[in-house]
């Protein structure tokens, strides 16, 4: 006899993978039915060898686990990893992790808690260090206690951390150890080599993504309902990225934070990188959510994107030395549209003086005079404000909606010459086609 997994799955899923259903159950062809499932192999050591995780069993980590120098670990596509309180998966500088799914059978990183249960935070997340450029000198990922273990950065701009491809992350960021907490997914000091490719980070307890300096590159990435911040940028990433689509959750703060390192404007290298046919949707009417923030001295180019639903602001340039910046030209957003923004929906940028933009005294201006409502509004920068992109259910949490309309390619250019030339709209995805978020990714609740 079969239930269908609508009996155990939040929002009336078909399961995919035998975690997706109960305890004693496994999926077959779509339902749940009873079983002992693929077995489950305790992970509380380091990978201390070449090592290869098979799809045949479910893989727990019990502990942070750390892939060591010179040692690759190999995840086959459709493996389920499970993370128990606590415990999180780091590649240390000079180890590797070689994770492609596909779009049938991506990996996933999930909670081990039972559908239904789950939680932000019940594991810590995934974390790849290596040996490309970052402006902290000896920089460390500070939950692993042992500083020659932990560091991170160096000079090797190709530097490879390894491959995800057609990887999920969910229920991440929590403490490890009962320390320090992680985000979904960390890359610090990764360099162009590493792929980062069709990567769906889900509903972590703090940022989805944090890139720590580096040159790794990334496309077709997509966070969503991350509980700070989607995306944070620091320590002088100079890499680039294309299709990269962002859902808010109301807890959330940034869709993209944009940091240096303190604010020593000679640091570096300087954080300065390109992205291209990106989406940020924020929560709408609730919550209190913005969309690209840059502070401390960020900087870094966008274009051919859509921002909607940021219900603070859409750009803040925040501080001297990101102004500074900004006066320079280094702080672009152009080719973008911006719709149902701010409490009034055309509330697209700060003003001096009012909340949200204050210096140091509690008054007036916080960036050295930058004017945002004046700068991306220039109309060199090709930029469209109340035109609404028509993505359908842009704000559904559950089974949300990415395809904009016809709207979205009008009078567009295509991306600048370092990004593929195929992305000639706005947003992460082309209008009226599905989305490349079709068959493997998901949003589950709990």
């Amino acid at each position: 006899m079969s239930w269908s997994c609508s009996v155990v799955l939040d929002f009336d899923k078909e399961c995919r993978i035998s975690v997706d259903c109960e305890s004693g159950f496994v999926c077959n062809e779509g339902f749940c039915e009873v079983g002992t499932g693929p077995p489950r192999v305790i992970v509380n050591a380091n990978v201390s060898r070449n090592t290869t995780w098979t799809s045949d069993k479910i893989w727990v980590l019990d502990s942070l686990v750390t892939v060591l120098p010179s040692v690759t670990l190999t995840i086959e596509k459709g493996t389920t990893v499970l993370g128990n309180r606590g415990a999180a998966l780091v590649a240390r500088e000079g180890g590797v992790i070689n994770a492609a799914g596909t779009r049938a059978a991506p990996i996933v990183f999930t909670s081990s808690k039972p559908v239904g249960q789950r939680q932000t935070g019940d594991w810590g997340g995934l974390a790849m260090l290596g040996k490309a450029p970052v402006n902290r000198p000896n920089a460390t990922l500070r939950l692993i206690t042992n500083e020659a273990e932990a560091k991170f950065g160096g000079p090797d701009k190709t530097w490879n951390c390894g491959t995800l491809r057609y990887v999920r992350i969910e229920f991440g960021g929590g403490r490890v150890e009962g320390e320090e907490a992680l985000n979904g997914l960390s890359l610090a000091g990764c360099g162009s080599k590493t792929i980062i490719d069709h990567v769906h980070v889900h509903y972590g307890a703090d940022d989805g993504i944090e890139i720590f300096g580096g040159t790794v590159n990334l496309q077709y990435v997509l966070v969503t309902r991350a509980q700070d911040d989607a995306i944070d940028i620091d320590l002088g990433w100079q890499g680039r990225a294309q299709y990269v689509a962002i859902q808010q959750d109301l807890a959330g703060d940034n869709a993209i934070e944009i940091d240096n390192l303190g604010e020593d404007p000679t640091l570096a290298p300087l954080t300065d990188f390109r992205i291209s046919n990106f989406t940020i949707i924020g929560p709408g009417e609730m919550g209190v959510a913005r969309g690209i923030t840059v502070k401390a001295g960020g900087a870094g180019f966008f274009t051919h994107g859509i921002i909607m639903g940021s219900n603070v602001d859409a750009v803040d340039v925040f501080g001297v030395e990101a102004g500074a910046r900004a006066m320079q030209d280094e702080v672009i957003v152009r080719d973008t549209m911006f719709f149902d923004i701010g409490p009034s929906g055309t509330d697209y940028f700060p003003v001096a003086g009012s909340e949200g933009e204050v210096d140091a005294d509690g008054v007036g201006d916080d960036d050295g005079g930058f004017a945002e409502d004046e700068y991306f509004v220039a109309p060199g920068l090709n930029n469209k404000f109340g035109i609404d992109p028509g993505i359908a259910k842009a704000y559904d949490l559950t089974a949300p909606g990415w395809t904009p309309s016809g709207a979205a390619v009008s009078d567009i250019a295509r991306p600048p010459a370092d990004f593929e030339q195929t992305g000639v709209y706005h947003g992460a995805f082309p209008p009226n086609v599905d989305p490349w978020t079709e068959d493997w990714t998901d949003f589950p609740g709990g």
